[in-house]
């Protein structure tokens, strides 16, 4: 008997427990998850694709203004890597032989921008998150330079209309003060930009539907992306205005910038001393500053940031080797998997049709339809790199992002209100809320925006928050799935994961809601599953197997249909639309009074300056007069 069927043997009853069905230990797979809530390490049957053991640990999120959120970019490698070590005992506990595990995939939070100094390997900030905000300011004033009355003219603009607003786009810059150095250097890369978006090789594009934002869609013919304070850009534009030291390491070249996947590659295989410093094309493609064409780093993007190529990872496939582990217990273990987390999430759904669809509910809530090889830009939508396994062509998703879905939950349990209260809450009795309570993502794109609740009475209860929350999110989802049907792209049902798809009642609302069916599996850790797929592809696993990928799938546990008239969902919805709507106006409005506001109390400092100029010159003469008088 083989040392491996002795093993089996041994642990025949605790694998049970854990409902695996291996007839014998066989290969196994690990995947680093690193998410905006924890870190984990779990390890997958090979075979089966069953869960054979894991280890989970927090992470601290910082919000040290309203708006931001940081995370300690060594938590988030000292976690990992305690995660690997424990799994690695539990394995042995279970008589598993840890070499057993034949390759390792990362999966991570996207967007989130980390910056280093490479001679030190020490962070020079805290892990900027996705979610945070505080780069708006920097949105709107790259937006305001972008010349936006020019974007909105016909597909058939001629060469001659290109050349006259050219003409009048430099004469303007002419004008500007040359004080304003940034701003100045801004319009130059704008003008730049849109010039060769609307050459005649690259005659214009026709909005798709009325959520076209002309101001967005030039910018997202290029890299699938619109302008947002989510992506990882402006990000790294932020840390390059506002603190020295990156000003300073980007300038001597020992500054290396990546998202999560980058910052634990790099340490895992060796850091200062012989670290490797890529990323993979789903976690560029989320930087604004990947070409989704080329799926490279495009030189006019980099230009329009004013950021050196030099200190961009190197973009790889999401299956391919990396390199090997030099910390953990399981040093030397090669590492040949990389997704961001809804991609993994996305294949670990095996959702590699064009049409499937998954949406996890998490920290926000994401959904992402498979498009097949060929990228669709939808605006108010995004389109992003779903996988590439070595040389085959990239598949593509669309997806829609909603930015506060357990969060929004979150925030009312630490008011008081109990997440249990989903499963007992039945009706939001008139209340509607919209928990956008660090912005709006797609479809509409409003990081302006703040969380709204209406309809509260004196008889309105915990609970009936709870349910409108939930409705909320249900809503969002629909509003996305609406978007993508524009494409001529048909979902047929929804599969869901994440932590929020533990909820029955929220699946049940969200069947509703769509009026499409939503089908959860047993096995909700679809997203490290997907990175588990990735690392076992890059090392050949299931070669012999046509695609490259094992038949496993997650077995369905729920199917939860439709039970609501279509009347009654269709109603709802407006009613929900309408108070949107209502919200994003008062929104508009009360900016706008600041606005107001501020540029009167300016002018009205400004008119007392005569006044002051006469007093101090009045003093002065008195001063004077008493100088000469021989009185000093």
């Amino acid at each position: 008997m083989s040392r491996s069927e002795e093993d089996t043997q041994k642990s025949t009853s605790t694998r049970e427990r854990l409902n695996l069905t291996l007839e014998r230990t066989g290969a196994l797979v690990g995947a680093v998850d690193q998410g905006t809530s924890s870190s984990r390490f779990m390890v997958f049957s090979a075979e089966t694709g069953h869960l054979v053991a894991s280890h989970q640990i927090p992470v601290r999120t910082r919000a040290s203004q309203p708006g931001w959120s940081e995370q300690d970019p060594r938590e988030l490698l000292e976690t990992v890597i305690t995660c690997i070590d424990q799994t690695v005992l539990k394995l042995r506990k279970l008589n598993i032989d840890p070499t057993n595990i034949r390759a390792i995939g990362i999966t991570n939070q996207r967007e989130t921008t980390i910056v280093w100094d490479k001679t030190t390997g020490e962070p020079l900030y805290p892990a900027i998150l996705w979610n945070d905000n505080r780069t708006e300011q920097i949105l709107n004033r790259i937006l305001k330079r972008s010349n936006t009355s020019d974007t909105t003219t016909p597909s058939a603009t001629s060469k001659d209309e290109c050349n006259r607003k050219r003409g009048k786009r430099e004469k303007a810059r002419e004008n500007e003060n040359a004080n304003q150095s940034i701003n100045q250097n801004e319009g130059d890369h704008v003008t730049k930009f849109t010039d060769e978006l609307h050459g005649p090789k690259n005659p214009r594009l026709q909005p798709q539907h009325g959520l076209k934002n002309p101001r967005l869609f030039e910018f997202q013919l290029r890299c699938g992306l619109p302008f947002s304070t989510y992506f990882s850009a402006l990000k790294l534009v932020w840390l390059r205005e506002n603190l020295p030291s990156v000003r300073d390491s980007m300038a001597s070249g020992s500054l290396l910038f990546g998202t999560v996947d980058s910052w634990l590659i790099w340490n895992l295989t060796g850091g200062v001393k012989k670290g490797v410093h890529i990323t993979d094309v789903t976690n560029a493609s989320r930087t604004l500053l990947m070409n989704l064409h080329t799926l490279e780093w495009d030189p006019y993007l980099l230009e329009f940031f004013h950021l050196p190529p030099a200190i961009l990872p190197e973009i790889r496939t999401s299956s391919e080797h990396y390199g090997e582990l030099e910390f953990s217990s399981l040093k030397g273990f090669s590492l040949t998997g990389c997704l961001g987390d809804q991609q993994a999430a996305l294949l670990g759904q095996h959702c590699t049709l064009p049409g499937q669809t998954k949406t996890t509910y998490g920290t926000g809530c994401f959904l992402l339809t498979n498009i097949g090889t060929s990228p669709i830009i939808q605006p108010g939508l995004l389109t992003t790199v779903a996988y590439k396994f070595g040389q085959e062509p990239a598949c593509f998703a669309i997806e829609g992002s909603i930015g506060q879905a357990g969060s929004a939950l979150a925030l009312l349990e630490s008011w008081g209100i109990k997440q249990n209260q989903m499963e007992t809450a039945t009706t939001s009795a008139g209340v509607l809320a919209l928990p956008s309570f660090s912005g709006l993502l797609a479809p509409r794109w409003r990081p302006d925006m703040r969380g709204t609740f209406t309809g509260i009475s004196s008889f309105t209860l915990p609970e009936h928050l709870v349910f409108a929350t939930m409705e909320a999110i249900a809503f969002q989802v629909k509003e996305l799935t609406d978007c993508i049907s524009k494409t001529g792209i048909q979902i047929e049902e929804i599969l869901v994961d994440g932590g929020l798809s533990q909820s029955s009642k929220l699946m049940q609302l969200q069947a509703d809601i769509l009026g499409k069916p939503v089908v959860r599996p047993n096995m909700l850790e679809t997203t490290a599953l997907g990175a588990a797929l990735a690392a076992g592809r890059g090392v050949g696993l299931w070669d012999n197997i046509q695609g490259g990928l094992p038949v496993w799938q997650p077995t369905t546990s729920d199917r939860f249909s439709p039970v609501i008239q279509k009347e009654e969902r269709e109603d709802a919805y407006e009613r929900w639309n309408k108070f949107v709507e209502a919200s994003l106006s008062y929104q508009e409005q009360s900016q706008a009074s600041q606005e107001q506001y501020s540029e009167e109390t300016s002018e009205s400092v400004d008119t007392l300056w005569p006044a002051k100029l006469f007093t101090l010159s009045t003093l002065a003469i008195y001063m004077l007069a008493d100088v000469l008088a021989g009185k000093w």
